[in-house]
């Protein structure tokens, strides 16, 4: 058994790497030597010398013919009177036959669809149902048609004609898709590479590889003579074709270069069959069966019958290799070249071929005018057990179910049909255990349920069946999660709940509940179906202390919880609006909380680390309020202090900085602003706030020398301002003073325009009379004359008024007087006294009596 096994995994492996023809009949044995590549490879074991049955075709001789088997086990032949037969494979009675016009030499070819292609000696490519044997179509040839056709992937019709050509022809309607013309006969029957590549031999000593869609011609090798014999194909691609000049070539399926060759003792009619191992098959004219090392054409063993052997070898599952001589015997060999048993025939076997069955039994014709049927002691496994692992799942779960056999399987494998006794649970309709296993294994997929289900799976095979129990529960609740599991009271959180499994059709409802009433959820929560979790609103509110509450989601009895915690509000801040103010200055604060305040609301502790900022012992938040504000009170300071302002609510701080500036100067200011040379004016200075205790020392300076203040001015403790007398001297022309005043490194600066003094008046006293008599004059200045005095020139109208040329009004003086002097006159009359400085002038009238 464990030969066989290894056989028959090697002969899976084959199969796998045969060309993937989407039109041929996946049967054990389409077409002549069994598959596109003719390699002769069958699926049975266990094939015997025993008759199951034969048939008698009389004169209709199917000797020279070649049987293929359909998928359903028909048995397709040719016969020497044109007859075309489908036989049952029980016990070989007729189903159908067709006739043609010539011999039928050729093996058919089974379709995908049943079809049978099969040609003629009346030169004709037939297509037959393969149910009814009615004609389908039927092509013409330029001669007989002995070769046995191929069918490509695509559904072309390959075969050669005595016309000495290669058809390809469309396999649904037999039309010409191209043709090859080689130099003689084809007799030989093409097989197909997996790349499409059509090869065959021809009596014109040649072997060509032909494009499959095409025709156009790859490569051709010749020979010595005739190449009757129809290639097989390795797995490595290399060519395997006998020739009549005695040799057995091995080609470059690529290249057409020869490989190797080995020259048997006569001619090659035969064709040769490639085993699962590589082993390569052929006979001879010389009446032995020759076994070569596929790779190097090495002799690994040869078996001689009594007469010439043109027969194509075919090797069965377990490496058996099947051979007609015509010596009118059967051969069976093993794989090391022994005789396993031998089925004498009624007359010899000629250039024809065996097909293997499923089962291992084993057709054949003879020149009898037999076909032969032998049985196989091969026992088809049965079912001895179904196994599912896990044998409980949560509904939505797959699982494996495992189909035990009580032997190996051969070939397609068994199938085995399944079937769950519940929806949901779903199996596949069949599983195949696959050739040369025992067991096969399938996916389970169950559906998502509400209850609690056990459902019966069972697997058959013919006519017996096992079953296994699968329990399916319901979800279950494996976590519920909080997101964030902690949250200030009066805040919300997110919830999920999540299942083991997706919901079933309706959804799952949940019920929730909460440990306390601060911690508020819906009665429920629905997983939809097809999903695994939910998501639910837990509200929170206000608490006054910190508290833990479970959130329990329950299902069938079954709870999960989860823990949530609800805090009182903490301080989250404390700001200071503005966090600068100049000593004496008030600050705003404001406390912020990270939630709402609770009814009766909160209260913050307050404290200044500075006694210069003051701040009230607490300040309270209301109810429902996020924050509250507090004024910090300063006093005024003679250098830059700071005061960290604290915050507090159940032991844990916030602080802020406040920074406490010196007073600052803010201005110089005079009044009047303008004064006249000489003359004073008063100066103040003003803080931006108070002066501190010892109040504060304000430094002066002037620009002018025409303008002199003191050295400094003391502004008292608890006031903003304090003044100063600013002197001035006369000026001749107009003068700004820029006078600057200096606290604690900043200045400030104001002005005092100086103008100049110039004429203001001129007086005469008397200013009436008697000529001959004098008058004094005055002259005024609008201020102080400067240093060294005013010259103020003076004229009369009048020559009998005289007055001085000047007069000089001493510095420091604000007038000075001069003489009038008069002289008789006749009549009264007046003279005007005219005073000037500059430009300004003044004037006075002097009136003179007779």
């Amino acid at each position: 058994m464990a030969r066989w096994i290894r056989f028959i995994l090697a002969l899976a492996a084959l199969h796998l790497s045969l060309p993937a023809s989407a039109q041929l009949a996946a049967s054990p044995w389409p077409k002549f030597q069994g598959n596109l590549l003719n390699t002769g490879t069958g699926a049975g074991i266990g094939t015997t010398n025993a008759v199951k049955w034969s048939r008698s075709f009389g004169a209709a001789n199917p000797g020279n013919a070649s049987p293929a088997i359909g998928v359903d086990g028909t048995v397709y032949i040719g016969c020497s009177d044109g007859t075309v037969s489908a036989l049952n494979p029980v016990n070989g009675n007729l189903v159908w036959a067709f006739k043609a016009s010539g011999a039928v030499q050729s093996t058919p070819a089974i379709g995908k669809d049943g079809t049978v292609y099969v040609g003629s000696s009346d030169d004709k490519v037939y297509a037959l149902n393969g149910k009814t044997g009615a004609l389908k179509w039927s092509f013409a040839t330029g001669g007989m048609v002995t070769s046995s056709p191929a069918i490509g992937e695509d559904g072309t019709i390959y075969v050669g004609s005595f016309d000495h050509k290669v058809y390809a022809l469309d396999g649904a309607t037999g039309a010409p898709v191209w043709s090859y013309a080689c130099g003689d006969v084809v007799a030989s029957s093409p097989a197909v590479g997996s790349d499409g590549t059509v090869y065959v031999g021809s009596s014109d000593k040649s072997v060509y590889a032909l494009d499959g869609s095409t025709g156009a011609l790859d490569w051709s090798f010749a020979t010595g003579k005739a190449v009757t014999s129809s290639p097989a194909i390795g797995a490595d691609g290399t060519v395997y074709v006998g020739s009549q000049d005695k040799s057995l070539y091995a080609l470059n399926g690529t290249s057409g270069l020869e490989v190797w060759s080995y020259t048997t003792g006569a001619a090659i009619y035969s064709s040769p069959a490639v085993g699962a191992d590589g082993t390569v098959y052929i006979g001879s004219e010389d009446h032995t069966l020759y076994a070569l090392i596929g790779g190097t054409g090495v002799l690994k063993w040869s078996y001689e019958t009594t007469a010439a052997i043109d027969w194509s070898p075919a090797v069965g599952a377990d490496g058996t290799v099947f051979v007609g001589s015509s010596d009118s015997h059967f051969y069976a060999l093993s794989a090391a070249g022994s005789l396993v048993w031998s089925y004498a025939s009624g007359g010899p076997l000629a250039t024809a071929g065996a097909a293997i069955a499923a089962d291992g039994s084993l057709y054949f014709s003879s020149t009898d005018a037999h076909l032969y049927a032998l049985k196989s002691t091969y026992v088809a496994p049965t079912l001895t057990s179904l196994a599912v692992a896990p044998t409980t799942v949560t509904g939505g779960a797959s699982v494996t179910g495992t189909v035990t056999l009580s032997g190996v399987t051969t070939f397609l494998g068994a199938v085995v049909t399944l079937s769950s006794s519940d929806p949901s649970v779903s199996v596949p309709t069949s599983i195949t255990v696959a050739a040369g296993q025992t067991t096969a294994t399938f996916t389970a997929q169950t559906s998502s349920i509400s209850a609690q289900v056990a459902a019966t799976m069972t697997a058959s095979l013919s006519g017996t069946s096992k079953s296994a129990i699968l329990t399916v529960n319901p979800p279950s609740i494996t976590a519920v999660g909080l997101n964030p599991p902690v949250v200030p009271g009066g805040a919300s959180t997110v919830g999920t709940v999540t299942l083991s499994g997706a919901a079933p059709s309706g959804g799952l409802k949940i019920a929730l509940t909460s440990q306390y009433g601060s911690a508020a959820v819906v009665g429920s929560v629905t997983v939809p179906a097809g999903q695994d979790s939910a998501n639910f609103l837990v509200t929170t509110s206000i608490v006054g202390f910190q508290e833990v509450s479970d959130i329990t989601a329950t299902f069938n009895g079954q709870s999960q919880s989860a823990i949530l915690i609800e805090y009182p509000p903490a301080l989250s801040g404390v700001t200071l609006n503005p966090a600068t103010v100049n000593g004496g200055a008030t600050s705003v604060g404001t406390v912020y909380i990270s939630s709402p305040a609770p009814t009766g609301g909160i209260s913050v502790t307050l404290a200044s680390s500075n006694t210069g900022a003051k701040v009230p012992a607490f300040v309270l938040v209301a109810a429902g309020k996020s924050s509250a504000t507090f004024n910090v009170t300063t006093v005024s300071v003679s250098a830059q202090q700071t005061a960290t302002i604290t915050g507090t609510l159940n032991s844990f701080s916030q602080k802020a900085v406040l920074t406490i500036q010196p007073v600052a100067l803010q201005s110089v200011a005079f009044s009047p602003s303008t004064v006249a040379g000489g003359t004073t004016s008063t100066g103040t200075v003003t803080l931006a706030g108070v002066a501190p205790t010892g109040g504060l020392t304000v430094k002066l300076s002037s620009s002018l020398s025409s303008v002199t203040v003191p050295s400094s001015v003391k502004i008292a403790a608890g006031t903003a301002t304090a003044t100063f007398v600013a002197k001035t001297t006369g000026v001749t022309t107009q003068q700004v003073a820029t006078i600057t005043a200096s606290l604690s490194g900043t200045s400030k600066t104001g002005t005092l325009t100086l103008t100049a003094s110039t004429l203001a008046t001129v007086s005469l006293k008397p200013a009436s009379v008697k000529g001959g008599q004098s008058s004094t004059g005055t002259v005024t200045l609008s201020g102080p004359a400067p240093t060294g005095g005013l010259v103020v020139n003076l004229s009369s109208s009048l020559t009998g008024a005289s007055v001085p040329v000047a007069v000089i009004v001493a510095g420091g003086k604000t007038s000075a007087t001069f003489t009038v002097k008069t002289t008789a006159v006749g009549a009264t009359t007046s003279s005007t006294i005219t005073a000037s400085v500059g430009t300004v002038t003044q004037s006075a009238v002097l009136t003179i009596t007779h």
